[in-house]
């Protein structure tokens, strides 16, 4: 089997990892993800994610698309369908990682369907 070959199956798998109940519980577990009601009428949910190198093969925060999809899946359980209204990104230590600064990614979230407690 070819190098390439083998890497797609392991970017086909890990992708199917995003999202699923599993490691989203295992995130909320560790303290990966965090919900906290809004003070801002403008959302009503602020959802945490760090992007911690030990997730890394599981996930990576710093790709939009995979944050975004993993911040609506864990929210549904709050949320009535949700909507992301924006985020603010803050650098909590430059380049202390291997794999770069250590970020915090806090996502608005609108429930656009209602809150749930």
């Amino acid at each position: 089997m070819r190098v390439g070959t083998v890497g797609a199956m392991l970017a086909f798998a890990l992708a199917g990892c995003v999202g699923s109940p599993t490691l989203i519980s295992w995130l909320e577990a560790t303290g990966g993800i965090k919900a906290a009601p809004s003070q801002s009428p403008d959302y009503d949910w602020l959802v945490s994610l760090e992007n911690d190198p030990g997730n890394l093969g599981r996930y990576n925060p710093d790709i939009r698309d995979i944050r975004n999809d993993m911040v609506l899946q864990y929210i549904t359980t709050r949320c009535a369908s949700p909507a992301i209204m924006g985020e603010k990104v803050t650098e909590i230590a430059p380049g202390t990682t291997f794999f770069g600064p250590k970020r915090l990614y806090e996502i608005q979230v609108k429930c656009e369907g209602g809150k749930r407690a």
